[in-house]
């Protein structure tokens, strides 16, 4: 059977009265069509910032990153990039590019 996961990161404002009524909605499609959906959670926004003191935890990213590992895992990618500033490569299971790219650099 497929395995369906949802990361819940409900966050602040409005997040925290429509999730809980989004879960119920995946929830009974859920029995309907017996999807198989396993709910995992994660703290973002100013919930994050009250019980870790970060607005993005270490754990929320970590819950992500396994998600985008094993999806591009499971597309035949070897190399995901993150182009968000200060982040690099998610994904590296390809060849290690290093030695060809200095090649070409000249160095």
């Amino acid at each position: 059977m497929i395995e369906r996961r949802v990361l819940v990161l409900p966050g602040d404002n409005i997040g925290s009265e429509i999730v809980p009524e989004a879960i119920k909605v995946l929830t009974k499609v859920d029995e309907i069509f017996d999807l198989n959906i396993e709910f995992e959670y994660g703290e973002l926004g100013g919930a994050a910032i009250d019980a870790f003191g970060h607005p993005c935890p270490n754990a929320t990213l970590e819950k992500a990153k396994a998600a985008i590992e094993k999806v591009s895992r499971a597309q035949g990618y070897d190399y995901i990039l993150d182009a968000s500033q200060g982040s690099g490569l998610i994904v590296s299971d390809g060849k290690d590019l290093k030695a060809d790219v200095k090649k070409e650099l000249g160095f």
